[in-house]
């Protein structure tokens, strides 16, 4: 059964920290902030004949990093590249790997990443991270099915970048308990005096459109585990 839904206005700064500028527009990007042991992030997928490549990095943390190809959204899944990721303390370095095909065809690529160990400030994680997937292919097509996460409470994550068109995205979501779903203006004219966080929902559920300001040219769409103890599996897509 869907929880009754509370829209928010949020006028301090979120939870979650984004790390760094969106990403390419022709990339598979994720961050996060204050994942957990066992808690993870897929991004959703880029189709290519060609291979892909990955950059990642995880702060304050350890886990591994997998790229993982299939035929169809949801199918059985190839592991075509696996790493030990991040450090509890200092600079982790950077997972910077380009993928090649390893058969004929055109297949859907995503990057995920599984925490392992991580640094904490009393009971709060530390952990956090940057993932992008760059397909090689001339004939990408990207943006195809869902990001997925496991958070456990307090845990976050952001998802791609979306270009605005006519003024409107829908966001669509589910989870196995209360989360914030969020959307926030990332590009923007310089006339634009609105609230960055165009729409803010408390649920388990969400498919909503939002209309934005004119002066809104990119969005991204971020899920936080405020609420549920529990750590929460979720599934969302963001599309104009």
């Amino acid at each position: 059964m869907r929880t009754s839904k509370r829209i928010v206005a949020v006028t301090a700064a979120a939870l979650l920290i984004v790390l760094g500028a969106p990403g390419p527009a022709n990339a598979a990007v994720g961050t996060g902030q204050a994942l957990d042991v066992g808690d993870s992030h897929c991004t959703d997928y880029d189709q290519s004949d060609n291979g892909t490549a990955v950059n990642a990095q995880l702060f304050n943390a350890t886990g591994v990093l997998t790229v993982r190809r299939a035929a169809t959204v949801g199918g059985q899944e190839t592991v075509v590249f696996q790493t030990p990721i991040g450090a509890l303390t200092g600079w982790p370095g950077v997972v910077d790997e380009t993928v090649p095909p390893t058969e004929p065809g055109v297949f859907l690529y995503r990057v995920c990443l599984e925490v392992g160990e991580v640094t904490r400030s009393g009971s709060l994680s530390l952990a956090s991270y940057g993932l992008t997937l760059f397909p090689t292919s001339a004939g990408t097509v990207v943006d195809v099915g869902p990001e997925t996460a496991a958070l456990s409470q307090n845990a976050g994550v952001c998802a791609d970048a979306t270009e605005v068109v006519d003024n409107r995205v829908r966001l669509v979501g589910s989870a196995g308990g209360e989360v914030r779903w969020r959307i926030f203006a990332h590009a923007v004219s310089p006339y634009f005096e609105g609230d960055p966080n165009v729409l803010v929902v408390d649920a388990d559920a969400i498919d909503q459109v939002a209309v934005l300001d004119s002066q809104v040219f990119g969005v991204q769409v971020c899920v936080d585990n405020l609420a549920t103890a529990a750590r929460t599996a979720v599934s969302f897509e963001l599309s104009s």
